[in-house]
């Protein structure tokens, strides 16, 4: 059975998979998704959109709020030496994952409508 790609927030169907992969990385962002902060942040992107907030404004303040976030960590538990080895991580993922990840998010948006 192979790991989805892809687990819709609020649904089971998926998160099992995802909670007992080989993969350990796969598993710690399962038991996040499992968690209750994804629902959080999805219900506070709907109110600033409802609030009426521009886009580019949200996807800022977003954007700024997860490399404060990933930093935050970062400097908890890595030393000032391994910060830049981190950053390079970071982009690394952001490279990879985010244009894929946002095509298959739209993708079930349009599908799911």
């Amino acid at each position: 059975m192979s790991t989805p790609e892809f687990v819709t927030l609020g649904s089971s169907e998926g998160l099992a998979d995802v909670l007992t992969a080989s993969d350990p990385v796969t598993r710690c962002s399962g038991r996040a998704l499992a968690s209750d902060w994804p629902r959080a942040l999805q219900q506070w992107v709907e109110a600033e959109v409802t609030r009426g907030t521009k886009i580019d404004v949200l996807l800022t303040a977003l954007f700024n709020m997860q490399v404060q976030i990933a930093a935050g960590v970062v400097g908890n538990v890595i030393s000032v030496g391994g910060h830049e080895v981190a950053l390079q991580n970071f982009r690394k993922i952001v490279d990879g994952q985010f244009l894929k990840h946002a095509k298959i998010t739209r993708q079930f948006c349009e599908a799911a409508r």
